[in-house]
């Protein structure tokens, strides 16, 4: 694997690896010196049971790190992580009426953790308009779901006119009470059903987090620090390019700016601050939560033989009895 990595790749590369033995003789055997590599370093402590009844024995054993000095003018400043992203880790239903996503799935990166930036601001550029995109991409599943709740179908004037009516409503709080209010209407008499109430209810509240991410990134701005004197020293630092918050901004900025000398970005002030990989998260998410709209968007489909939302229609078909027991709350 390794090989055939190696042999696709045109430049250096910074690479980090566990701290398995194998991994650094393949490393070794395939780029020789033109790698730069780091093994992690770990400390443990490992129990040995004695055959004989003896005192338990406690052996400590250490790997070093074994690194190369990187070249800094051949380090990429992006990180990128793996498993964390990916759409099979977002569920398209909830497994339970309480959530769709795991916790903090819209919770900003640790300011701590952005103190470095970007090499360049071009892919900052890039992502934050496929980011966008996709979240209006989100938005407009969301309004032809209030068309569906309104009982317009696709291509009538019924669905036209509701979707022009959901694009009248300029503020995503406005059109999440509309979905709200209108919901109650199209569930009768099943909306005190928490299977059916609570999942909606959820769902619009990622749809707001949402929003408060899209207003993250669309009202963001790209900054570049330098720093040429610290402590009356020359230094000439160059800290990279963040996606951070406009000073103007007041939810999004402290009034001053950060006393820490070592976080250079702080004289920003802002709440936040993201690099490519956390607005390609970001658009990610967004993905996840649309096709979460969509899906849930079939399950409001009212069949024709019975008129009822499929959702009901299901929950019937699947336990009668429980479904009695539970219109009788």
């Amino acid at each position: 694997m390794i090989g055939n990595f190696a042999s696709r790749v045109a430049n250096r590369v910074h690479l980090a690896m566990g701290g398995h033995k194998a991994y650094l003789s393949a490393v070794e055997d395939t780029s020789g010196s033109s790698w730069i590599y780091r093994r992690g370093q770990t400390l443990r402590r490992r129990h040995r049971p004695m055959r004989t009844p003896q005192p338990r024995q406690v052996h400590w054993w250490s790997k070093e790190p074994i690194e190369r000095r990187p070249d800094s003018n051949h380090i990429s400043r992006s990180y990128v992580t793996h498993g964390t992203n990916r759409m099979s880790n977002y569920p398209h239903q909830p497994a339970s009426t309480k959530s769709w996503f795991p916790s903090h799935f819209w919770a900003r990166p640790k300011i701590a953790d952005r103190q470095i930036g970007e090499f360049t601001d071009r892919g900052l550029f890039r992502v934050v308009g496929a980011a966008l995109s996709e979240c209006e991409r989100m938005e407009e599943s969301f309004a032809f779901f209030y068309s569906i709740l309104c009982g317009g179908n696709q291509g009538d004037d019924a669905h036209r006119s509701t979707l022009r009516t959901f694009g009248a409503i300029e503020n995503t709080l406005g059109r999440v009470n509309a979905v709200r209010a209108i919901a109650g209407i199209c569930f009768p008499p099943y909306w005190h059903i928490p299977e059916v109430k609570i999942p909606l209810i959820v769902l619009l509240d990622d749809v707001k987090w949402g929003a408060h991410r899209r207003n993250d990134i669309a009202h963001g701005k790209v900054v570049r620090i330098r720093q040429y004197v610290k402590g009356g020293v020359d230094v000439n630092l160059d800290s990279g390019c963040l996606l951070v918050a406009p000073s103007y901004m007041t939810g999004r900025t402290d009034p001053f700016p950060s006393e820490d000398e070592d976080d250079i970005f702080g004289i920003t002030k802002s709440h936040y601050r993201f690099n490519t990989m956390d607005i390609l998260s970001y658009a990610k998410k967004f993905l996840a939560l649309n096709n979460c709209l969509v899906n849930y968007t079939y399950t409001t489909v009212k069949v024709k033989e019975t008129n009822i939302p499929r959702l009901i229609a299901e929950m019937q078909s699947a336990d009668p009895e429980g479904f009695v027991r539970k219109m009788r709350r």
